[in-house]
């Protein structure tokens, strides 16, 4: 997936927590999946960071 697809599903699991008709176990797979895509945001932005830095010199 793609950085922005990664986020916009960041988004949707964030607005389903926030919902009060979310219950408890369905908060924790929300938060569980949540930190996934996080997770997976986070590499690549790093690899995208560590191209710049080739570019840089």
């Amino acid at each position: 997936m793609t950085f922005e697809e990664n986020l916009n599903m960041l988004e949707e699991i964030a607005e389903k927590i926030k919902d009060p008709k979310t219950g408890l176990e369905d908060s924790i797979s929300c938060y569980e999946k949540g930190m996934e895509k996080y997770k997976e945001c986070v590499e690549l932005l790093d690899k995208a960071n560590q191209k710049i830095m080739v570019f840089r010199g």
